[in-house]
């Protein structure tokens, strides 16, 4: 039980640290080619963890 409640404090922090950069970029372009990997892996360590 802790195990999940921890895996969800770091999504909800991650996320909302994502969220905070994704306001308004200084450099668009930049933070999307930065943030690819947030989209791609993000999601796959949290499938893997679960499961």
């Amino acid at each position: 039980m802790t195990k999940n409640i921890n895996y969800t404090i770091m999504m909800v922090a991650s996320l909302i640290t994502w969220i905070w950069a994704s306001i308004e970029p200084l450099h668009f372009d930049d933070w999307l080619l930065e943030n690819i990997l947030v989209f791609i892996i993000i999601p796959v360590f949290f499938y893997k963890t679960i499961f």
